[in-house]
């Protein structure tokens, strides 16, 4: 179910209002192109939402579940990923300057050309099964092993 549709071929993005979504919120969202700075998504479940593209500059994703969701090309800067679950996500090319990345989950995330370099918090152990490749932008402490 969509519960939000804020997707705009003809626009080049969509400023959506106060986003607001706490606890055990259900709900697949397509804001492809969306413009949601200081959204909140705390403890919300967004398994197989559409995030491409969009702007979620200083957005609280804490706890937040986003299995399977696609956030190529997503601004995430300054927000709030604590312990936000990530699981076989579409990070391609997506922005992490300034985000708080701590005990965030990435397993089976797509992170080939995403740009880490400015991410709070992150460790060696949380991409140890992320797809990155030469084009993965890393915290300067953070050496991974590309084959």
């Amino acid at each position: 179910m969509n519960l939000f549709k804020a997707n705009r071929r003809d626009k080049p993005a969509v400023k959506v209002g106060t986003v607001s979504v706490f606890g055990p919120w259900d709900g697949r969202v397509d804001l492809e192109g969306a413009w949601l700075p200081e959204s909140v998504w705390t403890g919300g479940r967004l398994v197989h939402s559409n995030f491409k593209h969009s702007g979620l500059q200083r957005a609280n994703l804490e706890g937040a579940d986003l299995t399977d969701a696609v956030a190529v090309n997503a601004d995430f800067q300054d927000a709030n990923l604590v312990q936000a679950v990530l699981v076989r996500t579409d990070l391609k090319g997506a922005t992490f300057c300034g985000t708080d990345l701590l005990n965030a989950v990435f397993d089976g995330a797509d992170l080939r050309g995403a740009d880490l370099s400015g991410a709070k918090n992150l460790t060696l152990a949380q991409l140890a099964n992320a797809k990155c490749d030469e084009s993965t932008l890393l915290p300067p402490y953070i050496t991974l092993q590309i084959p």
